[in-house]
């Protein structure tokens, strides 16, 4: 049998625990309210407990996996002494404005930990080394500052089951990822950077996805990162111009992947003419496309499909954007590209093309898709408009030639 636990206290914040009696077990993190038994049916039992009680209920806990969100620093290493105590394993610590708290030394207590998410918002400290925490296999850091030093060389030596590495909102000046020989998954999601920042991939030979959206550092640094899967590469356009160079090292990672996922900025990288956009992308199979402009459609992706005729199956995803037309947006920009022989997409089977409409760039982007897809078994369209005007569109696309004869397209109206 399962049980919730709420523990209150009134100026640090909550803390939530899943418990466990003898009789039972299993994961999962318990999530509960503000200490007003909202969803338990009453008013919380323990809520006029003192504070040692509660602290001697929470030690007495048979629990696996616990969330704590506090800022009162003698309270959370108590609570933290009782997870490891316990031989917690999955833990998710948050820190509201904790630019002038500490973490306890109990935290590297927590030497059964298998899952960690440390949110650290405005935290001023060094990050302390985790390298107790020997079974670790998912780390989250959101909200952190990695000013560079020992601490991923550190990790990297002494957690060898690491796998799953996510960095979030993190301020970042240089990521040495290198040397970690079980990591399989990285994601670095929304980081800022500091003006010389660098990043080096290098000896992951497990590594198989990768997911790298928001800003960008300024250097990339790559070796011996041959072996990915899957790759998204949702980066926004830098404010300031980047080195050729630099662009070449990381376009190189997306040579060999299966499943790839570009921002518009990226899809234009692809598009130049310039010696680095010459990456052969023979292997993908899965491709999604984020457009920013309507009127762009089928010229912003061309260059990017003759690169990657194996791909089976393709989305393009359309986002609002008040941006003016800029290079390659002219009509029939795109003509050549695709209709050169040989060049066709032999094994597309599978299209979805959302928030496209009838003008006259959407319009030819699925002219483009439907001539050059002999294999094609579905293309789903989600308009971006709705009554007359879908419907419209919706004839104009039923009555263009199609290269497939099984080829079925549906139109929805979700996204």
């Amino acid at each position: 049998m399962r049980t919730k636990h709420l523990i209150p206290h009134h100026a640090a914040g909550y803390t939530y625990a899943n418990a466990f009696v003898t009789t039972g077990g299993g994961g999962g993190y318990g999530y509960g309210g503000g200490g007003d038994g909202e969803g338990d049916g009453g008013g919380d039992p323990f809520e006029l407990f003192p504070e040692s009680v509660l602290g001697l209920i929470v030690s007495k806990l048979l629990f696996r996996s616990a969330a704590f969100a506090a800022t009162a620093a003698g309270h959370l290493a108590a609570w933290l002494a009782a997870a490891a105590g316990r031989g917690v394993e999955r833990l998710e610590l948050h820190l509201p404005r904790s630019r002038l708290a500490v973490l306890p030394p109990s935290l590297v207590a927590c030497t059964n930990l298998t899952s960690l998410t440390l949110r650290l918002d405005h935290y001023a400290h060094p990050l302390p080394s985790l390298c107790s925490l020997t079974r670790l296999s998912r780390l989250h850091l959101a909200s952190i500052t990695l000013a560079g030093g020992d601490f991923f060389a550190d990790l990297f030596s002494y957690c060898k089951d690491l796998r799953y590495l996510i960095l979030e909102q993190c301020r970042i000046g240089a990521l040495c990822l290198a040397g970690s020989t079980q990591l399989c998954s990285l994601a670095i999601t929304d980081c800022s950077w500091t003006q010389q920042s660098s990043v080096a991939f290098s000896d992951m030979p497990a590594l198989r996805t990768l997911h790298y959206s928001g800003a960008m550092a300024s250097r990339h640094i790559i070796d011996n990162v041959d072996y990915l899967d899957e790759v998204v590469l949702a980066i926004k356009k830098p404010q300031v111009k980047l080195q050729e160079p630099n662009l070449r090292e990381l376009l190189t990672l997306v040579g060999n992947v299966r499943s790839l996922m570009l921002s518009p900025w990226c899809i234009e990288q692809f598009a130049r003419p310039e010696e680095w956009s010459k990456v052969r992308l023979n292997k993908v199979r899965q491709l999604a496309c984020i457009i920013e402009r309507r009127e762009e459609g089928a010229s912003s992706i061309a260059p990017l499909l003759a690169n990657c005729q194996n791909v089976e199956d393709l989305s393009v995803s359309v986002v609002p954007s008040q941006c003016k037309r800029r290079w390659g947006s002219e009509d029939g920009a795109y003509q050549g590209v695709l209709g050169g022989k040989g060049v066709a997409l032999k094994h597309l089977r599978a299209v979805r093309m959302v928030y496209i409409d009838e003008s006259k760039s959407g319009l030819e982007l699925v002219k483009l898709l439907l001539k050059n897809t002999p294999m094609l078994e579905m293309m789903t369209i989600v308009p971006s408009m709705d009554g007359l005007e879908q419907a419209k569109f919706r004839r104009r696309v039923l009555k263009l030639r199609k290269a497939s004869r099984d080829a079925e397209i549906q139109f929805s109206a979700t996204g």
